[in-house]
């Protein structure tokens, strides 16, 4: 699998997407069922899928079934709003054309 922006793959970051502390160019430790060994980088695409790059289990899901540890609580869901506050900040960061952020949004909004 190939996490690049050609492909509607951009680097996961921003504020914590359960309590929203931390600032926009963080990066998280992740779960999904103990996958990962030594956390790798996190990737959401257009569809609101993640993938982490060095996990076994490489087939992308919603991001709402991934549980995130900032290091201020144990690994906990996402709260949808502070998942699209992340999302805006990485559209700009990184760029994401305006039809693929707003559809991410939309994704969010009815799951």
């Amino acid at each position: 699998m190939s996490f690049t922006k050609e492909n509607k793959w951009y680097r996961l970051k921003g504020k914590c997407f359960h309590c929203n502390k931390g600032d926009d160019t963080d990066t998280w430790n992740h779960s999904k069922d103990s996958c990962c060994s030594s956390c790798g980088y996190l990737y959401i695409n257009h569809r609101c899928e993640i993938a982490c790059d060095e996990c076994k289990d490489k087939q992308p899901s919603f991001v709402m079934r991934w549980r995130f540890d900032c290091g201020r609580h144990a690994y906990e869901s996402p709260n949808r709003r502070y998942l699209i506050g992340a999302i805006s900040a990485l559209a700009k960061m990184e760029d994401i054309p305006t039809d693929v952020f707003e559809g991410m949004n939309r994704i969010l909004l009815d799951s």
